[in-house]
């Protein structure tokens, strides 16, 4: 049985984008622990528009660039967990009690 993982934004980007971020070199050990073994990586379906952003706003990628990094997204091999509203209650209960943001507490529900 695969572990399971959950990859937020500011560790995936660091896959696509290497300039100007802290901590690359532990995040593409991550990516070669999720490309080598058996790992489930779920993210949430936020973070797909999230990354797209960053590519968007803070890289200078051209048009070719732009479809290069979103093709390496398209191929990283993760499970995209919708929002489900059955999960909302427990994201507002654990951020009320580990003051935590909603956005924050749905990665742990």
């Amino acid at each position: 049985m695969a572990q399971k993982i959950v990859v937020d934004t500011s560790v995936l980007i660091k896959w696509i984008k290497t300039q100007n971020e802290e901590l690359v070199n532990e995040a593409r050990r991550l990516l070669n622990e999720v490309e080598t073994k058996p790992l489930d990586v779920h993210v949430p379906a936020l973070l797909l528009y999230e990354i797209g952003n960053i590519l968007l706003l803070i890289t200078r990628l051209d048009p070719h660039g732009l479809a290069n990094a979103i093709g390496h997204l398209e191929a990283l091999p993760f499970i995209v967990a919708p929002p489900a509203t059955p999960l909302l209650s427990r994201a507002a209960r654990l951020g009320r009690e580990l003051s935590l943001t909603f956005y924050g507490t749905m990665l742990l529900s």
